[in-house]
């Protein structure tokens, strides 16, 4: 992950977020419902409420109607769902029973593991950054033999395991939530950064990174005069083991 975050302060000369509102949600436990095209789905509790879930996923405010809705997760993407688990279970290509388990007890497995990364979204950033960054996270591809221990550790899916860039936070034992480490003193920027990885299946793993470089007071407005004024990305990492 260290390259998508390198490449985006030295395009811009240094740089990231923090903001979210605090209300009171439903106590209910979320349903994490995991699915791979073809193969159905898999069903477990996942330990949060609402809001929990929701300040891992974007920050934001869970829906309204959260206490009736699932969080569904493909390997593109991790998303507030209408569907039942069995719904769910039955679109994916399952038999259209998805039974709650208490825990998910999908382990990654041993071997030959390849990330790609991609930028999914620039927005509020200078046109030559938003034209730079997709091609530069495009060709980062890694590839490193992994010995999990039976455990999902996102740490595992780095070029450089023991880098300490992010720190990680377990949630479920196939859900993590990530925490940038800025340098103490930026500047007149506001860097930040907020991670989600999960493992969907044995051999598939993927993980959400959030940035926004912004500024305040009198600051602000030279960012905003650089066209930086709240210059936000989302990369998304995919993972799948290739081989033994």
């Amino acid at each position: 992950m260290r390259p998508l975050i390198y490449a985006l302060l030295l395009s811009m000369t240094g740089m990231l977020f923090q903001s979210r509102a605090a209300t009171a949600q439903s106590s209910q436990e979320v349903t994490f419902v995991s699915c791979t095209d073809g193969g159905g789905c898999r069903c477990a509790l996942s330990g949060m409420d609402a809001y929990s879930v929701a300040s891992l996923l974007n920050n934001q405010d869970p829906p309204a109607n959260a206490d009736q809705l699932i969080i569904l997760t493909d390997g593109s993407e991790t998303k507030w769902s209408t569907l039942t688990p069995d719904a769910a279970d039955a679109e994916y290509g399952g038999d259209g029973i998805c039974p709650i388990e208490v825990f998910d007890p999908v382990l990654p497995e041993d071997g030959t593991w390849v990330g790609t990364v991609r930028a999914t979204a620039i927005t509020g950033c200078p046109d030559q950054v938003a034209a730079m960054v997709p091609g530069m996270v495009s060709g980062m591809v890694f590839s490193r033999q992994i010995t999990w221990g039976n455990r999902f550790n996102p740490t595992q899916l780095s070029e450089t395991p023991n880098s300490g860039v992010v720190t990680w936070t377990e949630l479920t034992p196939v859900l993590y939530r990530g925490r940038l480490n800025t340098p103490g003193d930026q500047g007149i920027l506001e860097i930040d950064g907020n991670l989600t990885a999960s493992l969907v299946a044995s051999d598939r793993a993927t993980a959400t990174l959030r940035l926004r470089i912004g500024s305040s007071g009198a600051n602000a407005t030279v960012l905003a005069s650089l066209g930086m004024a709240n210059c936000r990305t989302i990369a998304v990492y995919d993972f799948r083991k290739t081989g033994t």
